[in-house]
Order: structure tokens, then sequence, then C-alpha cells
């Protein structure tokens, strides 16, 4: 083989692997682009949620310290059975409220990317949401780029696996093929 042969080869195989590069370059683009918004979306939440103080801390800790005081009071109070303390505790339980679950603390980066993620894809745990109002803000407009762009991954993966679900049936069919035409 001649080196002019040589590099003509090396040239037709190197550009197989640009030509594949570019292939496969808007797909990983695409996912590429939802990863960095994802983590985009998860500092902000972090800094926005995360950063500010708890308004809600020092109510929880009032009505803590109001379910315990019934208890004590009713259990020191032999006219109460133990079914009424329980019925009294569900009385104070109304006044219950789930924000108080929703502190900064939560809003870690790592607790800020799964919110980001049950948002754009729609799931919705509704375990960490935003409380505050420039979240909530924030959370609708990331919604309304964030959904369309996992759309967009989701018919790009679809498409791909409509591709190889087809190769796959061709390639399948033709064994088929001769193995019966043997027989």
């Amino acid at each position: 083989m001649t080196k002019k042969e040589k590099k003509g080869g090396s040239a037709d195989e190197s550009s197989k692997c640009v030509a594949r590069f570019w292939k496969v370059f808007p797909h990983l683009t695409l996912c590429g682009s939802l990863v960095l918004y994802a983590t985009l979306g998860a500092l902000v939440f972090q800094h926005i949620e995360g950063g500010s103080p708890s308004r809600t801390e020092s109510d929880y800790q009032m009505f803590l310290g109001q379910l315990v005081h019934t208890v004590q009071n009713h259990s020191k109070n032999s006219s109460f059975t133990h079914e009424g303390i329980v019925e009294e505790v569900k009385n104070e339980m109304k006044n219950f409220k789930s924000v108080w679950f929703q502190g900064p603390h939560r809003w870690d980066f790592f607790g800020s990317m799964f919110f980001c993620c049950t948002v754009f894809t729609t799931v919705g745990y509704g375990e960490i949401y935003p409380v505050t109002l420039t979240g909530k803000v924030v959370c609708v407009i990331y919604a309304m780029v964030g959904i369309p762009l996992m759309l967009l991954i989701i018919l790009d993966v679809g498409d791909f696996l409509a591709v190889v679900m087809f190769s796959s049936y061709s390639r399948i069919h033709k064994l088929y093929k001769a193995l019966r035409s043997k027989t």
C-alpha cells in the first residue's frame, strides 16, 4: 500500500467520524441543554428559596408549644380519657399548615434540582414547592420554558427509538427470510 492510499484511507475514516459526530451532535446538544437548564434552575431556586429565612418558623414553634400544652394539661386532668386527649389533639391539628415543612434547609442544590426536574417533567410530586412570591413567579416562568424543552427531548428520543426499532425489525425480518429460504 502506498502512502497516498494510507492517507486516503485515514481521510475517509476521518470524514466518517466527523459525519457521525455531526449526526449525533444535535441530540447531545439538546440533552445537554436540558441538563444545563436544570442546573441553572437549581442554582436559582437554591438562591431564592434557600437564601431567605423562614417566616413561618415562629408560627410552627407556637403551634408545637400549644400542642404540647394541650397534651400536658389534659394528661394531668383525670377527667380526660386517652380518647378525649386524642380528640383534643385532632382539633388542634386542624390549625396545622403544611407550609411549615418548607423551610430553607430543604432548598440545597440537590433538593432544588429535584424540584426543577419535577417541574419540567410535569410530575409535580409536591414534596417541595416555593413559598416566596418571587419563587412562585420564577417557577411559572421556569415551567413555561422547561416543559416545551422537555417535550422536544421526548420527541427526539422517540424518533431515535423509532429508527432503532425499524432497523432492528428490518434485520430480524431479513434474517427470518434467509433462514426460511434455506429450509
